[in-house]
């Protein structure tokens, strides 16, 4: 086998290898929109908005992508709250470094309601 029919069998695995990541992010955001948003909301460890809710983002949706994502009031990403008012803001991952109830360091720590407190899914 050539060095050239080496290099292409490597470029049709590559883009073979492409193909298979992106089919398999899209069968992940179809199993994680299935699951309902409160239980599949992200949230803080400790943070909490000015309105006294637990910062969140959905895994599945805008506020979960890596770049450009953000922490969001979870009465926002829950429909509870309109991000116009004034106590409900974002905080995009970029600028701010806030710890998910998911990290070990947060030692179980969560700002997430209880199941009696969350109401209808």
């Amino acid at each position: 086998m050539s060095y050239i029919t080496k290099y292409e069998e490597a470029t049709a695995l590559e883009k073979r290898a492409e193909q298979l990541r992106r089919e398999a992010c899209l069968e992940k955001l179809e199993e994680l929109r299935a699951i309902p948003i409160f239980d599949r909301l992200v949230f803080a460890a400790v943070d909490r908005c000015r309105c006294g809710a637990g910062m969140a983002y959905d895994p599945a949706g805008d506020s979960g992508k890596p770049i450009t994502g953000y922490w969001a009031c979870s009465k926002i990403l829950l429909g509870e709250a309109w991000a116009g008012e004034a106590h409900h803001r974002y905080y995009p991952f970029t600028a701010f470094e806030l710890r998910s109830e998911h990290q070990p360091t947060a030692k179980g720590a969560t700002t997430r309601p209880k199941q009696a407190d969350k109401g209808p899914k």
